[in-house]
């Protein structure tokens, strides 16, 4: 049996991975439903006050990937928070494995999670992260 070698960091304010229920439980019923082209997971997106939670779920209900998205400084991953500027990203986590730039964002990538980065006023700030749960 394979097991992560990486193991879960608290995200949005769950200590272990979340199962669809679990995700129903704390937001809700979701905004949206969608189907990946293969059929074997569903996107789940939640909407909270000033941000959304995207949940990628397999037939068995267990979360693959979550991902806040939007403008809340209180949502935080490895002590890198929504909103954060990407230097601090940097200075909290150290040198990431990569990144990938795509328009106006830059996706900054860490083994278990990436953090998507855009121009906001004057800085590059945290406007998502996503965690890798599997």
């Amino acid at each position: 049996m394979i097991t992560s070698i990486i193991a879960f960091v608290a995200f949005l304010g769950f200590n272990n991975p979340p199962t669809l229920m679990d995700l129903t439980g704390k937001f809700g019923n979701p905004i949206s439903i969608e189907q990946t082209e293969n059929k074997e997971y569903q996107i789940f997106t939640y909407k909270r006050d000033s941000y959304n939670v995207i949940a990628n779920c397999d037939k068995s209900g267990k979360t693959k990937s979550l991902e806040a998205y939007g403008m809340n400084a209180s949502v935080s991953y490895r002590k890198v928070k929504l909103l954060d500027e990407f230097k601090q990203v940097i200075i909290k986590l150290g040198d990431p494995i990569g990144y990938e730039f795509n328009n106006k964002e830059i996706a900054v990538q860490y083994p278990d999670c990436v953090f998507t980065i855009t121009k906001l006023k004057k800085t590059y700030q945290v406007v998502g992260i996503s965690v890798n749960i599997e």
